[in-house]
């Protein structure tokens, strides 16, 4: 397969989406954190199920990108909750 390489400049347009789609969902949501590792990995597997069946059923691209920023999202925030030592470790 003949892969194209991905400019930096998509790259950094992928980062701005994830950061508007982090802020978005702060707002949302709340920056309370989250309280075990089981919960952290059931809201990314919540997240990873949601895009799976955008995959498969949505033939709207804009709708599975968003699903993809949804689960780098959900990792993101657990790796803060992480680095912030509010989960059960």
């Amino acid at each position: 397969m003949n892969r194209q390489k991905i400019t930096q400049e998509n790259i950094d347009n992928a980062v701005e989406e994830f950061r508007n789609m982090l802020m978005f969902r702060l707002k949302e949501k709340g920056t309370h954190s989250l309280a075990s590792r089981h919960e952290a990995l059931g809201l990314v597997a919540t997240k990873y199920h949601e895009l799976n069946d955008a995959v498969e059923h949505d033939d709207n691209i804009e709708n599975v990108k968003g699903e993809f920023l949804d689960v780098a999202v959900g990792c993101v925030f657990a790796v803060a909750c992480i680095n912030q030592k509010t989960l059960d470790w």
